[in-house]
């Protein structure tokens, strides 16, 4: 397996760091990137942004964007990190990491840095220089964001503990996402599961929950789980050791 490497940016668009970047096992995402903000920033936009409002972020804190996508998250909280701050994308996909490259030159509050990388490894795979904890080390990271992104990923769990490994001793995860009651399934849950490529039955708040000393969980209103297959929840949690 052959590593690559992926120039991150500044919001300035000086070039910054550069991250190693392995091929990506899910290329799907990277076709379809070019159409995720047509389809979908309209629709989620104004539940992302309340979402994020919530979130305690001050100038100078380093933000993890786990699972950015096309970075749709960077103007939201770009603003709030400044002077100082830094926000780190991570994402498996390629196509959707070009994507937030724009967003990130498009910022002038924060320094933005994109890692292409598999957030479910714990350890560096074969023909790769460094492994995704080795580019985001733990205890590095103030708050950690995953907004619409961990449903996707199958091994979520192992997704979550990597975002939280990357957080300081009270640190903040924010978990934006959506849930479908498996034992009072809609009648078109599969069908957005199977358009989206996810699984929204499992309780992805839950880790935090239990093993967060602080947790709050926030569901939106219940005509949501119409448009989305699902209801939209918030979840925070305050890291101190899971």
């Amino acid at each position: 397996m052959s590593t690559r490497t992926l120039t991150t940016k500044t919001c300035s668009g000086q070039d910054s760091r550069r991250a190693p970047v392995t091929p990506c096992p899910m290329p799907l995402y990277d076709y379809l990137a070019p159409l995720y903000d047509p389809a979908f920033h309209p629709i989620y936009l104004p539940y992302r942004t309340r979402a994020l409002a919530a979130l305690p972020l001050k100038p100078g804190m380093r933000v993890l964007d786990l699972a950015c996508g096309t970075g749709q998250n960077f103007p939201l909280i770009a603003p709030r990190l400044a002077p100082g701050g830094e926000i780190t994308g991570l994402d498996i996909s390629a196509g959707t990491l070009w994507h937030a490259a724009r967003y990130a030159r498009a910022q002038q509050h924060c320094r933005i840095r994109l890692v292409h990388a598999d957030a479910t490894r714990t350890s560096r795979a074969p023909g790769e220089s460094s492994s995704p904890r080795a580019l985001i080390p733990e205890h590095s990271m103030d708050a950690c964001i995953c907004t619409y992104g961990l449903s996707s990923i199958p091994d979520w769990q192992a997704a979550l503990d990597f975002g939280i490994r990357t957080l300081r001793p009270g640190g903040i995860f924010l978990l934006h996402d959506i849930h479908a009651d498996a034992t009072h399934p809609l009648p078109h849950t599969r069908l957005v599961e199977l358009a989206t490529f996810t699984n929204l039955r499992h309780k992805l708040w839950l880790p935090l929950q239990q093993h967060a000393p602080r947790f709050s969980l926030k569901w939106e209103a219940p005509h949501t789980r119409w448009i989305f297959g699902g209801t939209l929840f918030t979840a925070m949690a305050e890291v101190s050791r899971l």
